[in-house]
Formats: structure tokens, sequence, C-alpha cells
């Protein structure tokens, strides 16, 4: 096989896969999972700094260890800033990348270059891979595949001239894998499989001329081949449980595997069923959805399922002498979903779609390799051959196309959602961010309400909390908040809520006690620190208050709200100790200019703080420039009367407690 034609099949390969998936380059990021990501994590918006990388390997965030995905998303921070296409564009290169190295491995196994340049094409265009693709959360995904198929190349080289260094480089590449996602754990029992096809390492002995040979039919493969192999595998088998232990841990901590939610009977049919649901995604691909929720199967469907499955093994192994690949193809997909396939658990899901991203290339593999072998060698099959492929592929990218549209923002991926399934809270809570973030806090609760009458045991009724507060429904929102701190006693977003919540009625003590328990959980979570330092100043402890502010800045440079705090409270304590003019006029300034000079609270911050300079001819321009920016808000244009008279009057603004309304988003982070 020429060196030129393969070069020449993986440029058409790239070639196809990026001119599929462009459209990727137009979705924005959507409020599941990207906000804990990108969005809102600061950390991953240090970009990569000591302090971040050591933030990486030591996190629990987003419910898993995978610091090879935090470091990736950090440098494309570093690359992009919060522009999405940048994000976008990775996430499309590393696919297209897994398309040519899947190529190339299949290849290089078999020596079959047609078929494994088919199911590199039908891989890559396929509509289930837009979810590991069009989501920048799922920058784990195709990450992880990245290494795991680098992993199984290095196998496959190592495996034809053993060697420690060679054998080294798998299991390095296999670490790397696992720290992008812990999904290839089973990978050891993959390339056992690889063992027996294509690379023919346990084939039995052939016979030499002096040996009479067998009358009965030759073994299968060669036992006494088969314990050095399993010994072989032993360092990636102590690496992959390492990994899951890793990731129980964290998950079982923060509240996310839900096994009492889920009975065991309940699951084990979910897993019957999702077995065979998934390849009947690949053969009806046009209702697809983020989210698929969890529903109770009828007996008469799960039986069913067990059965197909019974039937599907024995077939493959019953032709394993004539036609292995079928049990390899077969045993691939069963293998690698056996992570996520939910015997134990993760999320409220039935299925995903990304799942699916590495375990069905064993089904493609089971397709091809079964394809009759007269459709490669004459030039009629070959004719019928390309017109039947030109067809699928055609098709493929017709409905991943319509699929990656979807992903265009979060509005659109939920209510696709809703109309492809039914009783999706997840995507009725999806759909209520959206609403809550346009300023519809009255809408978003109505898709609240509805996901937790859906599940009631859904931590999501933070959200639910979150459009109470807003209503001015607080003790409500109290309430749910408390539910969802109950169903996951460490999400820090419902702490922080609930916080809010008693806030709004006064109730201090108790909401900077929430308040501390957010930041317990979230230590570099700014906002909780300008929130709680604002709950100090009006129980009388300005210095503690300040410390508070200082904090959040000191975190985000650039955050408004603790700028605008921090500054009011400098320019109108009534503790002189705490009073400083020339740092309030800077924090004023700096918030001015992070709202181009068009949002009246800071103006009037700033005017306050010129007056504490004993500038008062500047306090009152500014005062009056506030007035003009005020709006329609007759109680704010009142407020600033008086401290414009004040400013007139050559006096300063002495708040009682000195306090300053905070002006970010009352419902803090919803996802």
């Amino acid at each position: 096989m020429s060196t030129w034609t393969q070069a020449l099949v993986v440029l058409a390969l790239v070639a196809l896969t990026l001119l599929v998936f462009w459209p990727v380059m137009e979705c924005g990021f959507v409020n599941v999972d990207d906000p804990d990501y990108v969005t809102e994590n600061p950390q991953v918006q240090l970009g990569l700094t000591r302090e971040s990388v050591a933030w990486a390997f030591t996190t629990r965030e987003a419910a898993n260890w995978h610091p090879l995905t935090w470091l990736s998303l950090m440098l494309d921070y570093d690359c992009y800033g919060l522009e999405p296409a940048g994000y976008h564009r990775t996430n499309l290169l590393l696919h297209a990348v897994n398309v040519a190295i899947l190529f190339l491995l299949l290849n290089t196994m078999t020596g079959a270059l047609a078929r494994s340049a088919l199911v590199a094409a039908l891989f890559a265009v396929h509509p289930l891979r837009v979810e590991s693709v069009a989501w920048v959360s799922e920058r784990k995904d195709v990450l992880c595949a990245l290494f795991g198929l680098l992993a199984i190349a290095a196998y496959v080289r190592y495996a034809r001239s053993p060697g420690v260094l060679r054998y080294s480089l798998v299991l390095v590449l296999f670490v790397l894998s696992l720290t992008a996602k812990p999904m290839l754990v089973t990978l050891p029992f993959l390339l056992l499989l690889l063992d027996f096809w294509p690379l023919g390492r346990l084939k039995p002995a052939e016979a030499t001329p002096t040996e009479k040979p067998e009358a009965k039919a030759p073994r299968l493969f060669a036992r006494e081949k088969l314990m050095p192999l399993l010994l072989e595998k032993l360092p990636l088998l102590a690496v992959a449980v390492a990994s899951s232990l890793v990731t129980f841990i964290v998950q079982r901590s923060l509240g996310v595997q839900t096994l009492d939610a889920y009975p065991l009977v309940l699951r084990f049919a979910n897993v019957l069923i999702s077995y065979v649901r998934y390849p009947g995604k690949m053969l009806r691909f046009d209702n697809l959805a983020v989210f698929y929720p969890y529903p109770a199967w009828p007996l008469w469907q799960v039986v069913a399922c067990a059965s197909f499955l019974i039937a599907a093994v024995w077939a493959v192994l019953w032709r394993l002498r004539a036609n292995p690949w079928l049990a390899v193809g077969w045993f691939w997909y069963l293998g690698l979903l056996v992570p996520v396939i939910g015997l134990v658990q993760v999320g409220s899901q039935s299925m995903a779609d990304r799942y699916t991203y590495l375990p069905t290339i064993g089904l493609l593999i089971l397709f091809a390799w079964s394809l009759p072998e007269r459709l490669f060698r004459t030039l009629g099959g070959r004719v019928l051959l390309a017109i039947a492929v030109a067809g699928l592929l055609v098709a493929f990218s017709f409905y991943t196309r319509t699929q990656i549209g979807y992903w265009r923002d979060s509005r659109t991926l939920f209510e696709h959602a809703l109309a492809v399934t039914e009783n999706n809270h997840l995507a009725h809570n999806g759909l209520g961010v959206v609403l809550f973030t346009e300023g519809r806090p009255a809408d978003a609760l109505e898709h609240f309400q509805t996901a937790r009458n859906i599940s009631p045991s859904d931590a999501n009724n933070s959200n639910l909390g979150s459009a109470l507060r807003a209503v001015g429904r607080l003790p409500e929102a109290v309430d749910a908040y408390t539910q969802a701190i109950e169903i996951q006693p460490e999400l820090a977003v419902a702490y922080y809520g609930r916080a809010a919540a008693y806030d709004g009625q006064g109730k201090f003590q108790l909401a900077i006690a929430d308040y501390d328990r957010a930041i317990e959980l979230k230590p570099r979570w700014a906002d909780a620190f300008a929130k709680r330092g604002n709950a100090l100043v009006q129980l009388g402890q300005p210095q503690a208050a300040l410390r508070d502010f200082n904090e959040a800045i000191r975190l985000n440079p650039s955050f408004l709200t603790a700028l605008n705090l921090r500054a009011w409270l400098l320019a109108t304590c009534p503790d002189p100790s705490v009073r400083d003019g020339n740092q309030a006029v800077n924090d004023a300034t700096r918030a001015c200019e992070l709202t181009s000079w068009h949002e009246s609270e800071p103006l009037d911050t700033l005017a306050a703080a010129w007056a504490e300079r004993g500038d008062f001819q500047a306090a009152a321009r500014w005062g009056k420039k506030a007035l003009e920016q005020v709006g329609g808000n007759e109680a704010l244009a009142r407020e600033f009367r008086t401290h414009l008279e004040l400013y007139k009057s050559g006096k300063p603004v002495r708040d009682q407690p000195a306090s300053k309304p905070a002006t970010a988003n009352p419902a803090g982070k919803n996802h």
C-alpha cells in the first residue's frame, strides 16, 4: 500500500469532516455544563498559569477528575478569550484528527484500505458525532478519543515488535486519555480483542512437517498464549482501576451518582434497553436530543432487548472462526459502553449521544468487514458500493448539519429536545434558564415548575428557587433551595441562592451562614464574596465586608459589582477608619469604565467618592450625570436627588449602614 494513497485518503477524510462540520463555527456556548467548564469558571479564565494548572490537577469541579481537559480549555481561553468559535474550532480539529488516526489504525492492523476508509468516513460524519463536536464541554470526549486511539496505535506497534519503551508509550497515552475523560477504562479488554483479530497474537502455531495434522478442526486460539497476553495487560488494568476509583470517589462525594434514586432492577433494565437503542440511533437519527429522560420501561421491551442481545452474542460467537470481526466489532461496542451504560448511574439521563463516540466504531467495523468481498474486487461491485456509500454519506451529512443547527444556541437546543422527547425535565429546566437570562422570570418559572413536577428529586430545584426569588416569592424560594440542598448537599449554587433569598428578607445572619457554605464549596466564587460582604455591611461589620470585597476583586479584577460595592463603602461608611476617598474614586472610575459610563449606579458611586475626597463640584457634576441615566426608576431618582442636594451643600454621603444594591445578576449562576 503506497504512502501516497494513504495520504490522499487521509486528506479526503479530513476535508469531508471539516466540510460537513464547519457550521459548528457559528454555534455559541450553551447553558448546560458550558458555564461550569468555561463561561463562568474563573480558573479556566485565568488561562494557563501556575495557579490554574495546580487547580486542574486537584479540583473536583464538574464532578470529574480530568486535568487534561481543563488545561486544554485554559489554552483555548489564552487564545480566544470567551469567543465560542475558537473552542468549536479546537473540537472540530480534534475530531478531524481522530478520523485520520482511526483510518490509519484500521488500515495498519488489517491492510484493508477500502474498508478502513469506509469505517472512518461513516464515523466522521454520522449525526451521533454532533454532540461530542458541537458541545464545548465535550472537549473531554474528543480529547479522550485522541489519546485513546493513539494508545491503540502504539499498542499495535508494540504487538508487532515488543519492547519496554514501546509498552511505556502505550501506558503514557492511556493515562493521558483517562485524564481527559475516564471513559476508556475498558481499553485493556479492547486490546485483548484486537490480539485475537486482526493482530492474530492468539493464533495457534502451525503444525511442522513432522507433526501429524489433527483430524478435528484446528484450535480457535492457543491457550498457552492467552496467559502471557493477560499478564501483559495488568499495568494497563491497574491504571484503569485507579482511574475508576478516583472517578467514583469524586462523583460520589458530590452526590451525582444516584444509586438510590434508580434501583438496580431499573438500572439493569435500562442497560438492556440502551444497548439496543444506541444501534437504533445509528439507523434512525432524526430524533437526537441533548437529554433523554429515564423512563420506566415496559417489561416486554426489556425481555425483547435481552433476547436480542443474547441472540447477537450467540450469533457472533457461532461465526467466530469464519468471521472473527463480527465478535470483535460487537464486543468492542459492548465493552467500551460499560463505563457509561448506567450500571452505576451518573445523572438522570437514560442514555446520551456523546457516549457513542468510540463504542460505535465497533459496530462500523462489524458492518464494513461484513460486506461481500466482491464489492471490493469487481468493477461492478465497486460502482455499486461507491453509489451506496455516497448515498449514506450524503444522508449522514444532511442530518449532521441539521443537528448542528440545533446546537446554535440554548433556546434552539432545548426546544428541539422538547419536540422529540417526552417528560424531559432537563430540557424544561434548560429552556427556563434561557428565559430567565432574557429577563423573563415569570415565563422561566413555568418551565422550572414543570421540570420539578416531572422530576421532584432533581437538584435543579435551585433554578426554581432563583425564579421564585426574582418574582419576589422569597419564602417559596428558600424552600426550593432547601430541597435542592437536601438532594445534593454540596451544591454551592443552592446555598448561594438561599443566602440571597434570606438577604432579601433581611435575615442577614442566615444569609451569611449560607454564603459561608457556598464559599467553602467554591473558594474562588467572587460573586459569593461580594454578596456576603454586602450582607456584612447590613450587620454593621464594615471591616469584614471590606475584606470580602477585596477578595472578590482579587479573584476578578474587573468585577463590576464588587468594585461598585467597595467604592461605595470606602466613600460613605460612617467609620472613618474604613473610608478611603482616593481608592473609592479609583474603584468607581473603573466601574464606570466597565459600563461605558452608561449606568446610573456606578456614576452615583463616583459622585459619592469625589464628595469623600472633598471635591463637591465634581461630586455634583457626576451626580447630575447619574440622574440623567436613571431612566424611569423613580425610587432610585429620589435617592440620587438626595445625594445631589448633599453635594450642593458641601456634605458627603454617610450611609447608615454604608450599603449599596448589588448590580450583579440576581439569580447568580443557573445551569
